[in-house]
Parts: structure tokens; sequence; C-alpha cells
């Protein structure tokens, strides 16, 4: 048999058992990455939410992208997810990170805006909140 027809066998042979493996060990992300093959699992009551962090130097407020702080949007929001209580702790680690980064440009203020998502049948409790973060050394 020809070595290309050998190539050919291998990587079907291959693609197949890598799906098999998926299936009977329920793994939960895509192979060679940590990104999950699923969302996750909301309760009906529970409002989702999205979080942008806005910083200030001198001049207007900014939006902190995650890539700015060395996150992929998804790391972004696992960093926020629990209650909201949390929100001024990871937003401050955040942003230190940010300071960190750029050294000549200095914080002023920093907040998290916390924008809920609205669900169909779902009350929204409390709508958009803008949770200012402490800035300074981790104390």
């Amino acid at each position: 048999m020809p070595p290309r027809r050998w190539l050919v066998s291998f990587l079907i042979v291959a693609l197949f058992g890598l799906k098999l493996a998926e299936g009977t060990f329920q793994i939960e992300s895509w192979p060679l990455s940590n990104v999950p093959m699923f969302s996750t699992y909301m309760p009906k009551e529970v409002v989702p939410r999205r979080i942008v962090l806005r910083g200030r130097t001198d001049g207007e407020w900014f939006d902190v992208l995650p890539s700015q702080v060395g996150l992929t949007d998804d790391e972004f929001n696992r960093r926020f997810e629990g209650n909201l209580s949390r929100v001024p702790l990871v937003c401050a680690e955040l942003g230190r990170i940010y300071a960190a980064s750029r050294p000549g440009a200095l914080l002023r203020a920093l907040e998290a805006h916390v924008v809920a998502i609205p669900r169909p049948g779902v009350p929204i409790a409390l709508g958009d909140l803008d949770v200012p973060c402490p800035l300074g050394p981790r104390g």
C-alpha cells in the first residue's frame, strides 16, 4: 500500500479514536486546549451578567479589555463567576495586572460595569451596576 494511503488510514483511525475517547471519558473541553465545548448550565431563575472593566488615567474613561490583562474572554468571565461580592476583589486584582503591564499609565480609577442580561420570564432584581474597584497594593 502506498504511504499516502497509510497516512489517510491512520488519520481516519485517529479521528474515530478521538471521538470514542471524547464519548467514553465524557471530555468537557476540546482536546489540546482548555476551551469548553459546552456553555455552563445556568438555572432559569438566574440572570446572567456581563462585566466590563472601565479605567481612567487622566482623561476619559476607557474599557480595559480582557486581552490587556492577559486573559481570553472566557477566562475573564470565569474570574467573575459567583457572588457579586467578589467583583471588587477580582477587579482590583485585574487592575494591578493592568497597571503592572503599563508602568507609564497610572490608573486613577477603575470600576466594573455589571450589565444584567435580560432573560424571558425572569425579573431582574438589580439593573446595571457600577462597582468601584480598590486601587493600590494588595492588602
